[in-house]
């Protein structure tokens, strides 16, 4: 029996020269080796794993999680020093490998000095936003159902939980003296038509789900549910927040069913006092608000589709990874200025948004793959 360490990390753990006592650590059979008289630590080579595999607490505790390391110390009653050295080689791994040091015996997490989740950059009145946008009419979200959609984002973006939240500027309730299940409610009781005000955490400066009652055809246009998150760009160069804002909008899209998603990177937005403020030179999205007009030109980081627009536009079906019915397109970093369009060429005018002046569309694409547009219901 031993006493085991775990290290959860965002790159794989280090090469035997970043480990104290470097020189008497030993290679063993696929393992590495510190041996005393009395007690000895094996190191087990870093093994992948899936998100569902992360305890709760990994999650939060750092993004982009993919690694587990785990050192294990025998015989489990080894002295205290022998203790004390395995926990100081754990978080000597966490330091360089970027992650989070897990004791099972004492239900302990650890962050290593220097490791944050987030680290605040400098004071800047410009802001560039990545923009996470899905537009639905199926689905649990659209049913009203918004547990699971709580779920994703408390496993993968925390800071995209609510601060506070209400019906009106400034919110009226904060979320830690409430709790979960009030918020519920309260998305249960208002999400649909009246709206909400959400404020998230950094670096997530924006939460908006948007859901018209009914969806569909009305006498203006079409109407379909609206979810949107948006996030500092410049989250994406600290270790681990590319791959988390991926995982996050690849498990939103497969539990809310979107038939149209895209991440965009919109410039020219101002910040003051940690609030979002649009300006005369802001970009916003082509899309306005839950009025549906058709596909949107590019440029965008990724796209997903659902299967109605997918069978409207086979080029883009051909080139994309098809997962739970969606079909996913996607550049291979976000932080950068790289086009999804580039590999695919421009949407088909079939299904492309006609008109690109009025936020509620006077005309649509030939390509409508929802039920006519206008209804005098």
């Amino acid at each position: 029996m031993s006493y085991d360490v775990q290290v959860w990390s965002v790159h794989p753990a280090p090469s035997l020269e970043h480990l104290p006592d470097a020189i008497n650590w030993k290679r063993n059979e696929g393992s590495s080796l510190y041996e005393k008289r009395a007690w000895a630590i094996s190191f087990l080579p870093s093994v992948r794993v899936l998100p569902e595999d992360m305890p709760l607490e990994v999650s939060r505790s750092l993004p982009g999680i993919e690694y587990l390391s785990e050192l294990n110390l025998s015989p489990f009653d080894a002295p205290e020093v022998a203790q004390k050295f395995a926990m100081r080689t754990a978080i000597a791994i966490a330091k360089v490998s970027h992650g989070v040091v897990f004791d099972p015996e004492n239900n302990t997490f650890t962050l290593p000095s220097g490791v944050r989740r987030y680290i605040k950059p400098q004071p800047d009145d410009n802001l560039s936003i990545l923009a996470l946008s899905w537009w639905f009419v199926d689905g649990p979200v659209a049913d009203g159902s918004y547990s699971d959609l709580l779920d994703v984002l408390s496993a993968e973006l925390p800071e995209a939980m609510p601060r506070r939240y209400g019906l009106f500027e400034p919110p009226q309730h904060v979320y830690a003296n409430e709790s979960r299940e009030h918020f519920l409610r309260f998305l249960t009781d208002n999400a649909k038509g009246i709206g909400t005000v959400w404020y998230p955490s950094a670096p997530v400066f924006e939460v908006s789900l948007q859901l018209p009652s009914p969806l569909g055809a009305s006498k203006r246009g079409f109407r379909s549910g609206k979810l949107s998150i948006g996030i500092d760009v410049e989250s994406l160069k600290q270790p681990g927040w590319q791959s988390s804002v991926r995982r996050t909008w690849n498990r939103v899209s497969t539990l809310i069913k979107p038939f149209y998603g895209d991440v965009r990177t919109l410039h020219g937005f101002r910040r003051h006092r940690g609030r979002l403020f649009v300006a005369r030179d802001t970009m916003r999205h082509p899309v306005k608000g839950w009025w549906w007009p058709g596909i949107p030109p590019g440029p965008a980081h990724s796209i997903v589709l659902g299967k109605r627009y997918a069978e409207l536009w086979p080029t883009f079906s051909d080139a994309a990874v098809m997962t739970s019915d969606l079909h996913f397109l996607d550049t291979v970093d976000w932080s950068i200025a790289a086009d999804v369009y580039d590999a695919i060429g421009c949407v088909p005018v079939e299904i492309m948004r006609r008109d690109a002046a009025s936020a509620v569309p006077a005309e649509y694409p030939v390509g409508w793959p929802f039920e006519p547009p206008r209804s005098q219901h």
